[in-house]
């Protein structure tokens, strides 16, 4: 709800500062999402279970970044200047109005769901993750320190966040996909259009490296042969060396 609430409010802002006050509270509100679903899945989930829904959870941005350019190619090219406001600021106003009633509803629909689970069924997911855990003994914390002093301390942890914080950061480059396409010449709604078919394929690889992985019991591989494709691709559309090596021919 606070996500949609800040997307709401944006167009609100009339200045560099506000902008960026209410960019800051929207990437503060929007970190927790990522850890916090995995979190969650990965306890009502077996290990094996993890990759394909964690994919569909991933993809809902992938596809939120495709379909987002369409809705802003045609919000920008039909209800600009729509009672005096810009395209961008109704682009803003109906996301966010529209997240905020279907989180509305999803709040309510979780709750009838939990109402409706059985405490046998509760017991029995909770057994399934215990079990894949190889037994409940392993999860007794009243043997070990704190939950938050392992973690802390766990080297594993360190590393899995240091490279996320890596992919997440490079990720963000994705949102300029649009502002990239622009310096091709193309107006700004075929520029928004272009960036609808990386993300929708994206979004299928996603399932199907996903979906193998959780049937194969591989993880390693599956994780670092697409961001090795990837890097590749982005060091052969940069072309740096043959730049300079251009820049150092030239006269």
């Amino acid at each position: 709800m606070c996500t949609p609430t800040i997307i709401l409010v944006h167009p609100d802002a009339f200045n560099f500062a506000g902008a960026l006050a209410s960019r800051f509270f929207l990437g503060f509100c929007e970190a927790a999402w990522q850890p916090g679903t995995t979190f969650l899945l990965s306890r009502w989930c077996k290990r094996s279970e993890l990759a394909w829904r964690i994919s569909i959870i991933t993809s809902g941005s992938s596809l939120g970044y495709a379909f987002g350019a369409l809705i802003a190619s045609g919000v920008m090219g039909t209800m600009d200047k729509v009672f005096g406001f810009a395209g961008w600021r109704w682009l803003f106003l109906l996301e966010g109005g529209v997240t905020i009633i279907i989180a509305v509803f999803a709040i309510s629909v979780t709750r009838l769901l939990r109402r409706a689970g059985s405490h046998e069924e509760l017991a029995l997911a909770r057994k399934r993750v215990e079990e894949d855990a190889c037994g409940s003994d392993h999860l007794d914390q009243a043997k070990y320190l704190s939950t938050l002093t392992q973690a802390l301390t766990d080297w594993r942890i360190w590393s899995l966040s240091t490279a996320l914080l890596c992919i997440y950061a490079a990720d963000s480059f994705g949102n300029f996909l649009p502002t990239l396409s622009a310096t091709m010449g193309y107006s700004p709604t075929i520029s928004l259009l272009l960036c609808v078919p990386p993300w929708i394929f994206s979004t299928i690889t996603a399932f199907i490296v996903a979906s193998h992985s959780d049937s194969s019991g591989e993880r390693f591989w599956h994780m670092c042969i697409p961001l090795l494709i990837t890097g590749f691709v982005h060091c052969c559309s940069l072309s740096i060396s043959a730049r300079a090596w251009n820049h150092r021919r030239s006269p």
